[in-house]
């Protein structure tokens, strides 16, 4: 019965995120070719964040975290294309709400590059960060096929020499299923320990980043990035192998055109675009207005 619960929780967490034709990040210009797939859609995932095109809506909100600070057990898997872990659910989901709905963890998982200079999937300015952990969410109503039917919280991670090896990341890196289709049992892991404190957001509509690229995820690619021990981000590209058994040095996809899609803001401080030129003629008049009292 704990082998069937476990089969079961690995092939649900596949078909999250994978496609069943065989794919590689070396060869992505072929995933556009593949017609059962949306690879070559017009709202595509990652993309290049621009700051000073950002802009704010009254219809999002904060994001509200339950169970997210309880800890689960479950499956650390190989899928080939990354690590993921599945959390066994049988009690209380960890749950999202946002301005879409309510939405229940699936698995989360893991981007990296050959060194710590890139490795992100999501750009902000143009420029990569060392990582990036994506926590998939699929809405408790509607369809898989619905444009909202998975929200994807994305957390850019920043190699950090200084920070050591310990917490769940300890718990992950000495647990990394080296080959595919290994799993390692992993109790208690909180995936709040996994987040940055402030959960700030850039927000647009896109889709998965592996194929078959299903146009059916809403991001919201956290401001914040999170330091994470370097020795983690070297065990992953290092102790990782794909499906041919060579090393996953890096499984990010390249950052897709944004094709008229807005991304909006949500959080403390300003966008950068409208609001900062805003908040230079304030300041601008500000400064005359002195001028002229002396």
């Amino acid at each position: 019965m704990e082998l069937l619960r476990i089969m079961l929780l690995f092939w649900c967490s596949i078909s999250i995120v994978t496609a069943t034709t065989s794919w590689s990040y070396a060869d992505q210009e072929a995933w556009e070719s593949v017609s059962s797939w949306e690879c070559d859609g017009s709202r595509q995932s990652p993309i290049n964040v621009v700051t000073s095109n950002l802009r704010r809506s009254s219809t999002l909100v904060d994001l509200n975290l339950t169970y997210f600070d309880e800890g689960y057990d479950g499956n650390w898997t190989n899928t080939g294309h990354s690590v993921q872990f599945i959390p066994d659910t049988s009690d209380d989901a960890p749950t999202v709400v946002n301005h879409l709905g309510t939405y229940e963890l699936s698995q989360f998982h893991f981007h990296w590059g050959g060194s710590s200079a890139l490795g992100s999937e999501h750009q902000v300015d143009g420029s990569p960060y060392s990582g990036e952990l994506h926590f998939v969410t699929r809405k408790t109503t509607g369809s898989a096929t619905d444009s909202d039917a998975y929200a994807v919280i994305g957390v850019l991670l920043e190699s950090d020499s200084s920070v050591s090896l310990s917490g769940i990341w300890e718990d992950l890196a000495n647990a990394i299923p080296e080959d595919y289709g290994d799993y390692t049992w992993l109790e208690d892991l909180l995936p709040m320990d996994l987040l940055p404190d402030d959960l700030s957001y850039y927000y647009y509509q896109g889709s998965l980043t592996t194929p078959g690229c299903s146009e059916a995820v809403q991001w919201f690619l956290l401001r914040n990035a999170v330091s994470v021990p370097a020795d983690f981000l070297e065990a992953l590209r290092t102790t990782v192998n794909d499906e041919d058994g060579e090393v996953l040095e890096e499984n990010y996809r390249d950052t897709q055109s944004l094709n008229g899609r807005q991304v909006m803001i949500r959080g403390s401080g300003s966008p950068l675009g409208q609001s900062s030129f805003t908040i230079t003629l304030l300041v601008l008049v500000s400064l005359m207005i002195q001028g002229l009292n002396h």
